[in-house]
């Protein structure tokens, strides 16, 4: 076959041939649906991060992109929406977990607040997921040696489309380099590293001058800071080679495609060597030439006490199970003590950390302290539930409310409906485990739930993460009464707006004990924080004099959630979708379903919601209807794409 012009190729052509292994490819063996008995599907979701509320509202949607004149110069330019998702920054360890969280500890104190993701790509995901888009970044290699050729080809296409790559591990290409005899075979390697016809004559005799030059003064001084620079003036290529190296540091390369804006930064140290001493130091150097956005250092959040109150009062002493101070539950281990004893004793209560949450168990008509930064009696105000949320702690800084509501759980398995809320999360995590920027004016909520299994419900489980989606949707439009405003639901789990910004989303854990199925049921929305993209007030129409709120959107939801909960267990299943499909995004869309096992692509009319909660499809090729599960999928809806999870 003819194969077409090559564009200009990425350093990493050396790379395929020295670290190469072979690739073995993987399936997907999807999960059965759920059953009467069965257990629920565990769904998680993609948060979106927040570090400020905002004090002016930004309004996009009504706004469309249009040129603004320039009357110094006669252009025009295009005034910027934000991005739909937060920036990603991917890391790569070959499925190393300890070596993942050492980069991840590292990152979060040289990146801006509420700006970047940080993704685990796994093994199997870099070779089968779609991760190379518009949102990374920039991917950081710790291990090349398990990367197959077809590892190393979307390594290429993610560079010669403007990819960043930064090699945090000891790479072939510097070894080979710094152990050539002849600088031409030295140059010849470089050369081959750019990969393209037109870089070899832009990398000509003065080149290899450059290098002979580097390489001598690294020999003789231990250290070496050279840069190269050539321009191809006929096809204007431009290229660039960095050797830099400090005594007693590793040798580090760099080298730039500017025309493609790539750039890929190689060291011939390990990854152990590079984050020795905390390691931001070294990788916010490679960073910075890659030109990712960074900070010198970000202080993170510190854990702070939680603050639960009852309504009525009564409720706080009657809890089955909840003990005074003494650390009970699971971890984090709660520490439950009143505010009187408190002030008695301040000595005695301990600080929060990772492993344990003090609780200041506080009086209806005390409130919250001020500085907790949530409207108690607005929430109260609100709320209008039978036992749902009557109880709330409230954490102005926490890792997850998801692990505290866990830990609840475990403390007091019967008493349901305990309204967990976050101020800020440092430790924020969807669907996927996928990281969840939580900032102030982010609606972070996780409450448990219990369902009898004989119940109608019970018999359908999967269906709470949709009475949470439909409860979510319904309350901010009960709040605005804005005729048409386009807040909808992306299935399975997460919450759009006029299907250009992700809003928020969904998770929810289970398990099974007895007659009764134990969920915990957590969400995230994007209500009062235009960081790191948008948020609800930002979307508001010009004319509205409504502003939302943190409490008053929680208290709705929960609201929300008692109604239809009543109304999927009093006038079934399909009482329930009806209103559902008023708020979904999907009636009759066409998508692509790739199989989990061939890799087959097949064009389907979306359907609806099947008996358990899962998409119903109908194939366009044969009219065969079947179901997609959300268990093991990657669901790119936007781009009518379906395609299996690819797990490690």
């Amino acid at each position: 076959m003819a194969q077409g012009r090559r564009r200009s190729l990425s350093p990493l052509t050396l790379s395929i041939v020295a670290n190469y292994v072979n690739y073995e490819p993987t399936t997907l063996a999807n999960t059965a649906a759920i059953g009467a008995q069965s257990r629920l599907i565990t769904n998680s979701e993609n948060f979106v991060r927040r570090r400020s509320v905002t004090p002016t509202r930004r309004r996009f949607h009504s706004i469309p992109s249009k040129p603004n004149g320039n009357a110094a110069t006669g252009e025009s330019t295009t005034e910027a929406k934000p991005p739909q998702k937060p920036p990603t920054i991917l890391v790569y360890t070959a499925n190393d977990n300890q070596l993942f969280k050492r980069i991840f500890d590292s990152l979060i104190k040289i990146l801006p607040e509420n700006t970047y993701t940080v993704f685990h790509l796994s093994n199997k995901a870099l070779v089968n997921e779609p991760w190379v888009d518009e949102n990374a970044v920039c991917l950081l290699l710790a291990d090349t040696k398990t990367l197959g050729d077809l590892a190393w080809s979307r390594l290429q296409n993610y560079f010669i489309h403007s990819g960043k790559i930064l090699f945090l591990c000891q790479n072939s290409l510097l070894t080979s380099l710094t152990s050539c005899s002849s600088t031409k075979k030295q140059a010849n390697l470089l050369k081959s590293a750019f990969g393209n016809k037109n870089a070899s004559m832009s990398l000509g005799k003065d080149f290899e001058v450059f290098l002979k030059k580097s390489m001598n003064a690294l020999a003789k001084n231990k250290q070496v800071n050279e840069t190269f620079h050539a321009k191809d003036l006929v096809g204007g290529y431009r290229y660039s080679v960095v050797f830099h190296k400090k005594q007693d540091t590793p040798l580090l390369l760099y080298m730039e495609n500017s025309q493609n804006n790539a750039s890929a930064l190689f060291s011939d140290a390990t990854a152990d060597e590079l984050l020795a001493g905390g390691g931001s130091s070294l990788i916010a150097d490679a960073m910075k030439r890659l030109g990712i956005q960074l900070v010198d250092r970000l202080e993170i959040p510190a854990l702070t006490r939680g603050y639960f109150m009852c309504d009525p009062d009564r409720l706080t002493w009657n809890m089955e199970g909840l003990k005074y101070g003494e650390e009970i539950g699971q971890n984090p281990k709660l520490y439950f003590q009143s505010a009187d004893h408190i002030s008695q004793h301040p000595d005695f209560f301990p600080k929060p950390s990772n492993t344990l949450l003090p609780i200041e168990v506080r009086r209806r008509k005390a409130g919250l302290p001020t500085y907790a930064r949530f409207n108690i009696e607005k929430y109260y105000e609100v709320l209008r539930t039978k036992s749902l949320g009557k109880g709330i702690l409230f954490v102005p800084v926490c890792e997850t409310t998801m692990s505290i509501s866990r830990s609840l759980l475990k403390v007091t398995p019967y008493f349901d409906g305990i309204l967990v809320v976050a101020g800020c999360q440092t430790s924020g995590s969807g669907r996927s485990g996928n990281q969840w920027l939580s900032p102030e004016g982010c609606a972070m909520f996780t409450f448990n739930f219990n369902i009898p299994l004989n119940s109608t419900l019970g018999q359908s489980a999967s269906f709470v993460q949709h009475i949470l989606a439909v409860s979510m949707v319904d309350a901010v439009q009960s709040i605005l009464q804005i005729d048409e405003f386009p807040l909808k639901i992306k299935w399975p789990n997460d919450i759009y707006f006029n299907r250009l910004f992700k809003m928020g989303g969904i998770l929810v854990t289970s398990s099974i004990s007895g007659d009764l199925l134990h969920c915990v049921i957590g969400a995230g929305l994007n209500v009062a924080n235009s960081k790191p993209t948008v948020c609800l007030n930002d979307m508001l129409p010009e004319d509205s004099d409504k502003i939302l709120t943190v409490e008053e959107v929680i208290a709705e939801t929960m609201n929300k959630f008692e109604h239809y909960v009543h109304l999927f267990e009093n006038s079934g299943k399909e009482a329930f979708l009806k209103k559902y499909y008023e708020f979904w995004l999907h009636t009759r869309e066409e998508v692509t379903v790739q199989n989990g096992e061939t890799g087959a692509m097949e064009k389907v009319l979306i359907r609806g919601l099947d008996t358990f909660g899962y998409l119903e499809v109908r194939s366009k090729q044969t009219g065969k209807v079947f179901s997609v599960y959300d268990n093991g999928n990657t669901f790119d809806m936007m781009k009518g794409l379906i395609r299996p999870k690819s797990r490690v």
